[in-house]
């Protein structure tokens, strides 16, 4: 489907520019021409040929603005699954960006999301964005995730802004979530021009530690006896290996799964058990060898959920320390998590156990 990158529809004017012509050959080759009627003649020579001027200047006005800008009419390509050039292509574009600033934001590259691809004409990749649509009947109040990225050369041009129309076209009465850098200058512009609002911040925290010397300790482990199952499985035979409620990149791409990452899953029960809430805590962590370290793994933690009614007794705070030691008996030496700034307890939790805030996203809705 071919757009204009300034959003006028001048191929409307540009048809009626044609159809104008068409009609004026047509005139001057009837009988009104070649009658007596002058009145009739003239005045519908007169209402034509204004049409036809109208038509060409605006035309021609758009063309010459488009040119002087450097603008082009683009290729905007809408689909719901990849294909290996196109995923190479945005691939190509993302080493792009990251060559100006480090990229912290996952493009979800995974198949049933909606993903539009605008190419020049030489079929250069300039702008992309990959659309997080919610479930089928949901409600109108679930955001649609939208995460955008154009090449560097070509910004300021208004291509995302060609994007966000379509996407708008696309999420019909759902809100634009966008999760942005806020380090990007650019970026932040874009949401301050579209107007968008920030309404949350995640961050990520990160601790790096020597397995022989430490092990975390909490007053909550004996205060809150707690017992747990845990799970392991090779990251193919686990549906989710990422956070669903966070953009961050958890060291890999879902639809490339790698053998030699384990997907551990826990289970906490209190002492003795509850059956108004079991499991008491449950959560997941992400584990993948570190490379020519033999035995040493880097490990995701996400997932933490706290049943309602195990709330503000301290069982989280427990449940997170034998996790903790848990992961680092299996020779972890770095753990990373997500946390929204806004979720208080745990960001307490997390900070007490040592854990330091290395990055931040921002959430902007549209």
């Amino acid at each position: 489907m071919k757009i204009s990158i300034n959003s006028v529809n001048f191929l409307e004017f540009f048809a009626s520019f044609l159809y104008d012509t068409g009609k004026l050959f047509r005139f001057v080759k009837s009988r009104h021409f070649r009658s007596k009627k002058r009145e009739v003649f003239i005045r519908k020579y007169v209402y034509l040929y204004e049409r036809l001027i109208f038509s060409a200047a605006f035309v021609a006005g758009t063309l010459c603005i488009a040119r002087k800008k450097g603008l082009e009419v683009m290729n905007l390509i809408q689909t719901n699954s990849l294909s290996a050039r196109q995923a190479e292509q945005i691939l190509a574009l993302l080493n792009e960006c990251q060559k100006t600033q480090p990229i912290h934001i996952s493009f979800p590259f995974e198949d049933g999301n909606c993903f539009l691809l605008l190419l020049d004409e030489s079929e250069t990749l300039a702008a992309i964005m990959g659309m997080i649509l919610p479930p089928d009947g949901s409600s109108d109040e679930e955001p649609v995730e939208c995460i955008a990225f154009t090449r560097p050369s070509l910004r300021r041009r208004g291509y995302f802004a060609a994007l966000l129309e379509k996407a708008c076209d696309i999420s019909g009465e759902h809100d634009i979530l966008f999760p942005v850098d806020p380090e990007s200058a650019d970026t932040a512009a874009t949401m301050k021009a579209i107007h968008a609002d920030r309404v949350d911040q995640e961050y990520q925290m990160k601790w790096d530690f020597d397995p022989a010397a430490e092990r975390f300790d909490s007053p909550m482990v004996e205060k809150r006896p707690l017992t747990f199952t845990c799970t392991s499985a090779p990251e193919g035979d686990v549906n989710e290996s990422v956070d669903p409620d966070s953009c961050w990149d958890c060291f890999h791409s879902a639809d490339d799964p790698d053998p030699a990452v384990t997907i551990l899953t826990y289970k906490f029960l209190e002492t003795p058990p509850d059956p108004m809430c079991s499991p008491a805590a449950v959560c997941m962590a992400r584990m993948q060898p570190v490379p020519d370290v033999p035995g040493t793994f880097h490990a995701c933690f996400y997932g933490f959920r706290v049943h309602d009614l195990c709330r503000g007794l301290g069982i989280g705070e427990a449940a997170f320390c034998l996790v903790l030691n848990d992961l680092i008996a299996r020779g972890c030496t770095r753990i990373v998590l997500h946390v929204s700034s806004d979720n208080y307890p745990a960001l307490s939790i997390y900070k007490k156990a040592g854990f330091r805030i290395t990055e931040t996203l921002s959430y902007f809705m549209y």
